[in-house]
């Protein structure tokens, strides 16, 4: 019994001391990335109290209460605070939050692959995110305000990391971007909440910006990784000239939100919305019903913009916005099967969407058409199968904005009574 606890203590201190070496230079390692050469050369020379407040700052603090106006600096801080990233911790306590569990197998020997050994992991990662930044990737699970109350005018997202020892929180205004001074405005803020909402269960990247190691908190940045991914994409030039991806090119974007009437894609380091009229070449009735959080989907870039934008605390990020369109990454279906349905004829359809002006569906499933209502019997829902009969096909000349005029195919038909 003595010579196996004497095996444990052993295990433990092996561990605390490993971690101890490891945290003790990723706490005072000098930052190598090159564009965080501005952050490290002003961290030691500016004190916590130089904090500067901008404009957001001072008319927060003639809207909330001296606690919330609190709240709100001190999270300021923890984002754009250019001091020390890592909260240091003291080696008894570093101890004490590495201390191995101890598990006895039949032979006799102790396992030290424990929860302290995730959390060690988990730290080392996000110490190095902070230091570096380094590029982490996670998936919010949580939706909550700055003091877990509804009390305060600012949102979080709870982010889940790696073996989620550790509590990652994003605060709205560098989650996605948005006019900052408006998050004052009570619609602005149901708005930003709802949209954190939308976004529960999105896998999303992320650059820590401060680590409170004791209590096992990160403050994170999503901005940050954006402004990295989307300037490797859309700014710098390869080598054969000119940037990676660039307008008319197909790209795979991930659906970060989903509502009614539009989603959320995250294209490359560019966040983008996509009305549902350019979700499908056929009738959407709600994008809920198309799409998950997290579904690949190939988008075409219509349009780069490049965008400096300031936000609180005097942090300047370098963002790309880009606009996209699903629909228009396949060609029309319509105009590609225009001949294969004669008039008169009859096809399998399913019902995509009813409303006022009659009934939307695909024919075989790929192809959109606009179709009366049945004379009599049941009236169709969305997602059944009924028959179709093809009543006529037209094909028009629609003006355009530049003045040409582009011609659109249209099917037209009745759905036959049960």
């Amino acid at each position: 019994g003595v010579s196996m606890a004497k095996k444990n203590d052993n295990v433990e201190e092996v561990i605390s001391q490993e971690t101890a070496e490891e945290m003790s230079a990723v706490e005072n390692a000098d930052a190598s990335n090159p564009m965080d050469e501005v952050a490290s050369a002003t961290e030691d020379s500016m004190a916590e109290d130089d904090f500067e407040e901008d404009e957001a700052a001072e008319e927060a603090r003639k809207v909330l209460s001296p606690e919330e106006y609190d709240q709100f600096k001190e999270l300021q801080k923890k984002i754009f605070f250019r001091g020390k990233k890592v909260a240091p911790i003291t080696r008894s306590e570093r101890r004490r939050m590495y201390a191995g569990e101890r598990i006895v197998t039949e032979d006799g020997e102790i396992s030290a692959e424990t929860e302290a050994t995730d959390l060690k992991e988990d730290i080392l990662e996000l110490a190095a995110s902070a230091k570096s930044q380094r590029i982490l990737e996670g998936r919010i699970i949580g939706c909550r305000d700055i003091d877990g109350s509804t009390a305060t005018k600012r949102s979080m997202a709870v982010v889940e990391y790696g073996h989620k020892t550790c509590q990652v929180l994003i605060p709205d205004f560098v989650l996605f971007h948005y006019d900052y001074k408006e998050t004052l405005d009570e619609t602005t803020q149901r708005n930003v909440k709802r949209r954190i909402e939308n976004m529960l269960g999105a896998s999303i990247k992320f650059v820590v910006k401060h680590l409170d190691q004791k209590n096992r908190v990160a403050y994170a940045d999503r901005l940050k990784a954006m402004e990295n991914i989307s300037w490797n994409n859309y700014v710098r030039e390869t080598r054969e000239g000119g940037p990676r991806v660039i307008p008319g090119m197909i790209a795979q974007a991930t659906v970060i939100a989903v509502s009614w009437g539009y989603i959320i894609v995250n294209v490359l380091g560019s966040d983008t919305r996509i009305v549902k009229s350019e979700c499908s070449w056929g009738f959407v009735e709600d994008c809920r019903t198309m799409f998950d959080v997290n579904d690949k989907v190939n988008v075409k870039i219509l349009g780069v913009k490049e965008n400096t934008v300031k936000k609180s605390g005097n942090e300047i990020y370098n963002l790309v916005f880009t606009s996209c369109s699903v629909k228009q990454a396949t060609s029309d279906p319509v105009l590609k099967y225009f001949d294969d349905y004669a008039e008169g004829g009859k096809y399998v359809a399913t019902v995509t969407g009813v409303n006022d002006i009659g009934v939307f569906v695909n024919i075989d499933d790929k192809v959109p058409a606009l179709v009366a209502f049945p004379k009599y019997g049941d009236l169709p829902t969305p997602g059944e199968q009924r028959i179709v009969q093809i009543t006529g096909k037209e094909i028009l000349d629609v003006p355009q904005e530049d003045g040409t005029s582009k011609q659109t195919h249209r099917i037209f038909g009745v759905i036959a009574p049960k």
